[in-house]
């Protein structure tokens, strides 16, 4: 056949089937591209799947050439396997997250009183969800949008004075800030107590302020719990101790008994050598005979009294043991209530004083005062009781801030301490009222006394916010008459306050 023919058939037959043309060789440019393409192929798949993330990792390690090629492609296949499994799971759960959305439409949707926008947008978000080609990135999308309405719908929902800050509520703040000053925390709670007064001073919200009630009631429960905790460990040790003493009692009452009937039978048998003896002198008629007799029954008795002896001397033993023990128990049982004596007594002046200036409280004025003033009226030598208020306190708390107004409180409180003598007591009455007692001074000594506190406090320099501030004190006093009660010179004292501040404050006035 003609070559040209042969060739042209050839021709006309692999155009007719491109499969049997010649594979073109790729070049390395091309190799490269598709390199370049799985890389950033696998990069987006990554962190959908562990395993994958390995796999991929493997893959973009492996270059498109030469022998690794075989190596490249087992990779391939391994990662293909994992991608069509997370495939599978992943529409699983964009089904399941379809129907959750659904669902949480479906409960928004039963708010009342919606905007018309709000519900319209509720109702395309459903049809939205209907259609069946739900990907990722349409669930992103819906999520975002679902997020945005549930916004608005709160924004709606709460959008009265359910939760507006009323002057009720910053009244409640800074009524549980003096609560907090009356009260005593650990020096481990100081910080977080801090943190609470602080944030107190600034509420904004009625939740906010509920926030902090929560952590108020914490501490609270935990220094009951620390209280409760020390408790119970003093009274299990005063349990085992209890435990210990009853079973030495017990073993020792064993002891006694045991020991009772070994030495009534060691008696029994001296008397029946005693009474031998006795038989053997009425009915002997030999000397001899009478002496050997004698000598078996004094050896029979000498052996029972040395038996007897050594039994007394366990007793005393055991008992002397049994009473060491006990005392030891006692002893410990007794260090553990003087310990937790101590600490009764360390909570009890710690109850006494106010948290905050660190002064004698109401409930320890009270008693001082009765004292005083029993003493007093016994040995009839007079004495002042006195109430001081801080002037216009109020317009600190407001102004600086309450913290302002807690160290104007605690500056006062230790400036009128520092001017009394080991004699005289004061104590903070409640806010801004301080209570004292000045016994043994006539009225003029009593009036210099308290004109010398007015000015120390009037001099010291307060400074708020880096503004210079003055601090004045009102005074009324009163002397404690025999035929009155602490509550009417109370009465009289406070009077005299009241006509201080009238006067136009920084005012000392005693009802002579």
């Amino acid at each position: 056949m003609d070559q040209s023919v042969v060739t042209q058939k050839t021709d006309i037959k692999e155009k007719a089937n491109p499969k049997l043309t010649q594979t073109q060789p790729v070049s390395i440019s091309q190799l490269k591209s598709i390199e370049q393409f799985i890389y950033q192929l696998s990069l987006l798949c990554k962190g959908c799947n562990l395993e994958l993330d390995n796999k991929l990792a493997k893959v973009r390690a492996t270059p498109l050439q030469g022998e690794q090629i075989s190596e490249f492609s087992q990779y391939a296949g391994q990662a293909e396997k994992i991608i069509l499994a997370q495939h599978r799971q992943m529409t699983l759960q964009l089904d399941r997250q379809r129907i959750v959305l659904g669902d949480i439409v479906a409960q928004l949707s039963r708010v009342t009183e919606l905007p018309a926008s709000v519900s319209n947008e509720l109702k395309h978000f459903t049809r939205e969800l209907e259609k069946p080609s739900l990907l990722v990135w349409d669930l992103t999308e819906r999520l975002t949008q679902l997020a945005e309405m549930v916004s608005d719908i709160l924004q709606q929902h709460f959008d009265g004075d359910t939760t507006k800050l009323l002057p009720k509520h910053r009244q409640l703040a800074a009524e549980l800030c003096s609560k907090l000053a009356e009260l005593e925390f650990t020096s481990a709670q100081q910080p977080k107590l801090t943190f609470i007064t602080q944030s107190l001073e600034k509420t904004q919200s009625v939740e906010h302020l509920l926030h902090n009630y929560r952590h108020v009631f914490d501490l609270l429960v935990e220094n009951m719990a620390r209280e409760k905790s020390a408790s119970q460990e003093f009274l299990h040790a005063l349990s085992d101790t209890l435990s210990a003493v009853k079973q030495a009692v017990t073993e020792s009452a064993q002891s006694a008994v045991q020991h009772q009937t070994v030495k009534a039978k060691l008696n029994n048998e001296i008397n029946s050598s005693v009474a031998s003896i006795g038989a053997s002198v009425d009915n002997s008629v030999e000397l001899n005979g009478l002496k050997a007799e004698i000598g078996q029954q004094l050896v029979l008795i000498k052996t029972a009294l040395a038996r007897k002896e050594a039994l007394e001397q366990r007793e005393q033993d055991t008992l002397k043991q049994a009473l060491q023990n006990m005392s030891q128990e006692l002893n410990q049982v007794n260090q553990e209530a003087q310990r937790y004596k101590h600490r009764l007594v360390e909570q009890q002046k710690i109850n006494e004083l106010d948290a905050l200036t660190r002064l004698p409280n109401r409930g320890a004025w009270d008693q001082r005062l009765n004292e005083a003033a029993s003493i007093a009226k016994r040995d009839g030598s007079p004495l002042w009781l006195v109430v001081a208020d801080i002037d216009h306190f109020k317009q600190v708390n407001d102004t600086y801030g309450h913290s302002s107004g807690d160290k104007t409180l605690q500056v006062v409180a230790m400036a009128i301490k520092n001017t009394l003598n080991q004699d005289q007591y004061v104590a903070r009455f409640g806010g801004e009222e301080f209570a004292l007692l000045l016994p043994g001074l006539s009225a003029a000594e009593a009036l210099e006394s308290l004109n010398s506190i007015r000015e120390k406090v009037r001099n010291i320099p307060f400074r708020f916010k880096s503004q210079p501030v003055q601090i004045t004190l009102s005074l009324g006093a009163a002397a404690i008459l025999s035929n009155e009660s602490v509550e009417q010179t109370f009465e009289r004292a406070d009077a005299c306050l009241y006509r201080a501040k009238q006067k136009g404050r920084d005012k000392v006035i005693i009802d002579e």
